[in-house]
């Protein structure tokens, strides 16, 4: 796929802790505002964000060297640019390169596409045939959940109260959030014996704006992943679905 899309910047620094960007009003447009460069409670480093043709928004972050997490931000009925089985079929350097086919490569993408370029990758799971409903909920299963045969996969539809869903030795880890109604925050976190806790992001999602995150460890001693929603009170409701390969 190939797209005229625009790279909005490269090579940012994020070094906050916790409590991350926040998602702007739907009434406005300014996709600035949609920048995740906060990624919670680690240092993280925002490698390439690009406004895509759909005005989504993929950013590219380094987790540690070799290691990326690739993030998309939506406003529903726009479906994501990549569903997991795309993203885990391509390299990081594919990915980046299906959105910005030409000009430089950043360094940190080069160095995830020489770690992935020797992994061997499973069969990967496609997306049932998406649902043409009116419902969000209808509209967010048929983007999100039903998987074909992985290994692992959850779909909860207009929760009320804050949930998570966690998995040990993981390959590769998708989720995603849908806030149905006022605001509530999608996070995701990894553990491995080496490096203890470490956080993959956590955003403050508007209602009618989704977040998806993708990870792929793809090593020796794979991790523990999980994703959740919190901040949920009141009238808040969201839409919470994810699956993976171990």
């Amino acid at each position: 796929m190939t797209r005229s899309n625009r790279l909005l910047a490269t090579l940012l620094s994020c070094s906050a802790l916790f409590a991350c960007g926040e998602m702007p009003d739907p009434a406005t447009d300014a996709i600035d505002a949609r920048s995740a460069a906060d990624a919670a409670e680690t240092r993280m480093e925002l490698v390439a964000q690009i406004e895509a043709d759909n005005g989504n928004l993929v950013e590219f972050y380094e987790l540690a060297p070799g290691h990326i997490v690739v993030s998309e931000t939506g406003q529903m009925p726009v479906a994501p640019n990549f569903s997991a089985g795309e993203l885990a079929a391509l390299r990081t350097d594919e990915v980046f390169r299906s959105l910005v086919p030409e000009g430089p490569l950043p360094a940190a993408i080069e160095r995830a596409a020489l770690r992935e370029f020797d992994i061997e990758r499973p069969e990967m799971p496609q997306l049932e045939e998406r649902l043409a409903l009116k419902r969000w909920d209808a509209w967010f299963q048929g983007n999100f959940c039903n998987v074909s045969s992985p290994d692992f996969q959850w779909c909860w539809l207009n929760a009320a109260t804050a949930s998570s869903y966690r998995r040990n030795n993981v390959f590769y880890f998708y989720s995603v959030a849908l806030a149905n109604t006022g605001t509530v925050r999608f996070y995701m976190a990894k553990y491995d014996w080496w490096n203890g806790t470490r956080s993959l992001g956590s955003w403050d999602l508007n209602a009618g704006w989704y977040r998806t995150q993708y990870y792929m460890h793809g090593g020796a001693d794979d991790p523990d992943v999980w994703a959740g929603v919190t901040h949920v009170s009141g009238a808040d409701r969201y839409d919470f679905a994810g699956h993976g390969v171990d």
